[in-house]
């Protein structure tokens, strides 16, 4: 069951040029943190805080942000 929105990153990622790039990711998810629907992919962290916050409250969900600066 879908209790909370979760913000978390950076990860990294490769280009097709061998260069790394940070990326956030924005979902709902379970009591444990296991995503329950469609990830969302940002690649700027105040998108990622924003797109987190809207759909918490769309929702009416807890907001879990563990994302931090690249």
């Amino acid at each position: 069951m879908t209790t909370c929105v979760v913000c978390d990153g950076p990860y990294a990622d490769v280009d097709r040029f061998g260069d790394e790039f940070p990326y956030w990711v924005v979902c709902t998810a379970d009591d444990d943190g296991e995503p329950t629907g469609k990830l969302y992919t940002c690649y700027n962290l105040e998108t990622a805080k924003d797109l987190a916050r809207k759909m918490a409250k769309d929702r009416r969900l807890d907001l879990v942000m563990e994302a931090s600066a690249a």
